[in-house]
């Protein structure tokens, strides 16, 4: 069991270690975002998630438990998930730099300061699809647990400039376990 929670918390902390404190505000306002959409219900695809988490938390009690069996149930259907954003948080991106120059052109630089922005933290998303595909072809639960950290922040940043970031299917583990103790609390009663 405590191997269990050595090795949950030291795959949490991994991809947070990687980002700067402007991307660990941005990860930390995201998930704090995620967590005040979920007090107004889950879609389908998110509840399927949490299921998923309850069900990879469930296989880490066994005792014959593998990383690559826990790899396969909560990384893989998350790559399957971003597979195809790519393209379109690439163009995104594209799309608020023009704005931005836009802007430029019009004399109004606190719009394009916030376009630049936007065009940053979309590329920003693009850069974490990209290795999160990689991180999920390759099987690596390090790259996987750092992607999703920077998909985070940069959904943060998106959220933080006023904008709305892509539609989000998946759940992170902190959101997963927030489901669970207000579940908990619930069936309490408090």
């Amino acid at each position: 069991m405590l191997k269990n929670a050595f090795a949950i918390l030291f795959l949490l902390t991994v991809g947070l270690f990687a980002l700067d404190e402007e991307g660990k505000a941005a990860y930390n306002y995201a998930v704090k975002a995620g967590i005040a959409r979920m007090s107004k219900g889950l879609t389908a695809n998110q509840r399927r998630f949490y299921k998923i988490y309850l069900d990879t938390n469930e296989y880490r009690q066994r005792d014959d438990y593998t990383r690559q069996g826990i790899f396969e149930m909560y990384y893989v259907p998350i790559g399957k998930e971003v597979e195809f954003l790519y393209d379109a948080v690439s163009q995104h991106s594209d799309k608020m730099k023009e704005k931005a120059d836009l802007f430029s052109q019009q004399n109004n630089p606190a719009m394009e300061d916030k376009m630049n922005a936007l065009s940053l933290a979309f590329k920003d998303m693009a850069d974490a699809i990209s290795k999160m595909n990689n991180a999920v072809r390759n099987k690596k639960v390090s790259q996987a647990n750092a992607a999703i950290e920077e998909y985070i922040a940069a959904e943060g940043m998106i959220l933080k400039c006023g904008a709305k970031p892509p539609a989000r299917n998946w759940l992170t583990v902190e959101e997963s376990r927030f489901i669970q103790f207000k579940l908990q609390q619930r069936k309490a009663g408090k």
